[in-house]
């Protein structure tokens, strides 16, 4: 926003001697699909929208939070290494007994966030083809969507259906959706999930050893990601040879991180260890919304400050 006023600013100096209809223009938010997907430089910045889908606020609800609330409400606070026993008023949350309610508003989240990230990386695998650009660059591009929609549909799988080793894959629960339509969908089998998964990661793999390029940030998916998703996609489904030759792709370059880095911040400040993360800066904080006003030592929200 900061941009568009500093340009509009400026712009309107010089209103009264220019007749030009400049000024009339989209907003990036309300651009339309196919001039986003008409060029590759778009095209990315589309992939950025992903990233930062993971970081933004969602369903009006305090604590919905993109990523962060799934490493939270169904992963940090049911395991073993939180203690919020005394926060009686949320322990039906982090007990799952909101499974039971299909109305409630954390048993639809991560179906609403995922198919979101779902909905928004097959925009970008079925149109990237047609996009002007460098062929490698597309091949990137579809690459790290593959990646998106490989890790949303391995999250929703984890999320809705039972334990691989219950069911051997037979289990219905989620809908693979690999392309723009819209509209009721048979649900998947565990097994089919898995299978779309591994192709989605297998394809993606693929395209970026041919593209020859590597991700520039932390917060974005590159070859070493797509692994540790394989990863931990194949270690769910007890798919164990698997499980152990990607995690040890993945880990390749990420060296553990060092002493003074574990002591100063190395589980909220990118470091070698780090194979991704999720977008955040200081300047596009969601404040009371985010991941760290539930889980940081220092946070001032309730959550925390009544129940450390």
């Amino acid at each position: 926003m900061k941009k568009y006023l500093y340009i509009l600013s400026i712009a309107a100096l010089g209103l009264s001697s220019c007749s030009s209809d400049y000024l009339d223009t989209k907003p990036e938010a309300q651009m339309d699909k196919a001039v986003v997907m008409s060029t590759t430089e778009k095209a990315e910045m589309a992939v950025n929208g992903l990233c930062k889908a993971m970081s933004s606020q969602y369903m009006s609800t305090q604590g919905l939070n993109g990523e962060g609330t799934i490493l939270n409400w169904y992963g940090t606070f049911t395991g073993n290494d939180a203690q919020k026993c005394n926060n009686t008023g949320w322990a039906g949350v982090w007990n799952s007994t909101y499974h039971l309610r299909p109305t409630a508003t954390y048993t639809v989240y991560p179906w609403f966030y995922y198919y979101k990230l779902v909905s928004n990386a097959n925009s970008i695998i079925c149109n990237i083809d047609g996009a002007e650009g460098v062929e490698s660059d597309k091949m990137f591009l579809k690459a790290q969507a593959l990646t998106f929609r490989a890790y949303s549909f391995f999250r929703l799988v984890q999320l809705y259906t039972n334990r691989w080793s219950d069911h051997q894959g037979d289990t219905e629960g989620i809908v693979l959706r690999t392309d723009e339509s819209l509209g009721d969908h048979a649900l998947s089998t565990q097994a089919e999930a898995y299978a779309q998964i591994y192709k989605d990661l297998d394809d993606a793999i693929s395209l970026y050893q041919k593209s020859g390029r590597d991700r520039e940030k932390f917060y974005q998916p590159g070859l070493d990601v797509a692994y540790a998703i394989y990863a931990k996609a194949a270690l769910t489904r007890e798919d164990w040879q698997k499980a152990a030759k990607y995690a040890a792709m993945a880990r390749e370059g990420h060296a553990q991180m060092t002493i003074d880095e574990y002591i100063n911040g190395g589980f909220h400040t990118e470091n070698d260890e780090w194979i991704w993360g999720v977008f955040d800066e200081e300047i596009q904080t969601i404040s009371f919304y985010s991941f760290f006003a539930y889980i940081g030592c220092n946070s001032s929200a309730g959550n925390c400050r009544n129940y450390p």
